[in-house]
């Protein structure tokens, strides 16, 4: 508990608080961390933040849910959304002129709705009023921008009112460092185009810095438990990965430290090629048909590909962006050390969904930083089309990083820190999840038991793929772990010789290999053995070529 309250934030704080009573010793020794998660003013202040948001947009989406409730029959669905938009968008405490409107516009016109009804007169009214809802609200164009004084007044002016009684309760939420106060927060706060609209609201702090938070619909307990660990991680290796702080607001929500002076893998390699044009230059089978077209085909197309994209466009935007070869060493250096962590990190915490657009590099010093760690606990792996692949090690970031027994030294370092600390790791993680409704579940602790398995080195990234992939739902689960199986043959054999495991340690050692085949399998010679192994699954063509388009395996 000492070692790791540090990395306690307001969700692990609130769900001590429930068990304190079989926790009388912990509730004792942090009664003051627990008086202040529960604070009255804090949870003000928390629920005001919840009010920066795109009106139009969060109607929208609400209008389309209970739609699709409507259609299934749902009632306790219905009722449950019905509810969450009530509170949100037409009960607010502290909402401004643009909920005022909501609330003269759409109270009356809505109540009728309020409690689902089985009956044809009910659902026909229902679609009556969400279509015209959804019409009004599709003709008001996109706003780029939105006035925070419309929207919270009282967080508008919170600076002010911060001052007069001598109070930080946004700072605490925020994890503004003591010492610092939030002097101005910017009336306009921006929006950013995408399909949730998140707003982006920018702060100045006594210290006469700018800090930009990103509030968005969603929830955010899965990223800020991801953001713990790794920050524990990072205590325990000398090769440190860049996160940031996540705010999770109640499930349904959440405020994220925007990261600056960063560019997208994808926005770097789109300045050298025309992205587009080399993914319609090769027909590829559809995503939900990838497992089912022959492996010889899907190979091809994915090799096409490959051979469409030059595998140093990345490497050319970075050099493009020095302005010696010492700085292009230097990041390339920072790329590598952070590049390592991240795919240890990312494997033994189940984080999928790493695209282009989810992976960025900090342009002052080079290294790698990953985003949007949502997908924690192997919710890739429960895709229709199931992410294979641990980490993201495509021929753009091998190319970027050069020596790839670097890569492979520093995954070794961090495979190794992470499992002489697994009980301290093992433990955070257990109360870091404590929140996840399906925590008591048979499931859930299988994702647990894998993920602290791997911290432990009792679990290779083939095994726990593996077994991720058997547990899950969908038609064509036997497909792929066939197609993981095929991918790992080697793993058939149960004797192993002591000629295969010399050949294995030459293959190690040796920088020219097959890129299909990086690294060769051997499970159980320990920790290089595991690390190559981790490295091998990353960059199997053969999963590569089996991935969703949108991910991008071809760069």
């Amino acid at each position: 508990m000492n070692r790791n309250v540090r990395e306690f934030d307001d969700v692990i704080w609130d769900t001590l608080a429930i068990m304190k009573s079989k926790l009388p010793d912990v509730f004792h020794g942090y009664r003051e961390m627990f008086e202040r998660s529960s604070n009255k003013r804090s949870e003000y202040y928390k629920r005001c933040l919840k009010l920066v948001r795109c009106t139009q947009n969060s109607l929208t989406q609400y209008c389309r849910e209970l739609r699709d409730k409507l259609e299934r029959n749902d009632a306790e669905g219905w009722n449950t959304t019905m509810d969450e938009m009530w509170c949100v968008l037409l009960e607010t405490e502290a909402g401004g002129l643009q909920y005022d409107y909501l609330r003269a516009r759409l109270t009356v016109r809505v109540r009728p709705l309020r409690r689902f009804e089985k009956t044809d007169a009910f659902k026909r009214t229902a679609r009556e009023i969400l279509s015209g809802v959804l019409a009004d609200a599709s003709q008001h164009a996109p706003r780029p921008t939105l006035d925070l004084d419309q929207l919270c007044p009282a967080l508008a002016r919170y600076s002010r009112d911060a001052r007069a009684d001598g109070t930080r309760w946004l700072e605490d939420a925020l994890r503004i460092p003591k010492g610092l106060l939030i002097v101005k927060i910017e009336k306009q706060v921006e929006l950013i185009s995408s399909k949730q609209r998140p707003a982006l609201m920018s702060l100045v702090l006594s210290d006469g810095r700018a800090r930009r938070f990103l509030l968005k619909t969603g929830d955010a307990r899965p990223d800020a438990a991801a953001q713990r660990l790794q920050r524990r991680l990072n205590r325990l290796t000398p090769y440190p990965i860049a996160t940031y702080q996540v705010l999770a607001l109640d499930g349904d929500f959440g405020v994220i430290e925007f990261v600056e002076g960063c560019t997208t893998l994808r926005a770097l390699i789109a300045s050298e090629l025309d992205l587009e044009a080399i993914e319609r230059s090769v027909r590829r089978p559809r995503d939900t048909e990838l497992v089912a077209t022959a492996a010889e085909a899907r190979l091809a197309a994915h090799r096409a590909l490959c051979r469409k994209a030059s595998p140093v466009a990345l490497r050319r935007a970075v050099e493009r962006d020095c302005s010696s070869v010492q700085e292009f060493v230097h990041k390339q250096r920072n790329y590598i050390d952070s590049l390592g962590a991240m795919t240890v990190a990312h494997w033994l915490l189940g984080l999928g969904d790493r695209h282009l657009d989810n992976v960025l590099l900090v342009r002052d010093s080079g290294r790698a930083l990953a985003v949007d760690w949502e997908s924690v606990l192997e919710r890739a792996l429960q895709l229709p089309v199931p992410e294979l692949l641990p980490a993201r090690l495509t021929p753009q970031l091998l190319a970027l990083a050069g020596d790839r027994d670097l890569v492979r030294s520093r995954v070794e370092c961090v495979l190794e820190a992470a499992r002489a600390a697994n009980a301290t790791l093992v433990a955070l993680a257990r109360v870091a999840f404590l929140w996840h409704p399906e925590y008591d579940t048979q499931l859930f602790q299988d994702k647990l038991s894998r993920m602290c398995k791997k911290m432990s080195g009792e679990l290779t990234s083939w095994e726990s793929t593996r077994a991720a992939l058997r547990q899950a739902a969908g038609p064509q689960r036997q497909r792929y772990v066939a197609l993981l199986d095929a991918a790992h043959a080697p793993s058939a054999a149960s004797d192993r010789s002591v000629e295969r495991q010399a050949s294995l340690q030459i293959l190690l050692s040796s920088k020219s290999v097959d890129s299909d085949r990086l690294f060769m399998q051997q499970p159980g010679l320990g920790l290089p053995i595991d690390a190559a192994e981790l490295l091998e699954q990353c960059t199997s063509a053969a999963l590569l070529s089996a991935t969703r388009a949108s991910w991008e395996p071809w760069l």
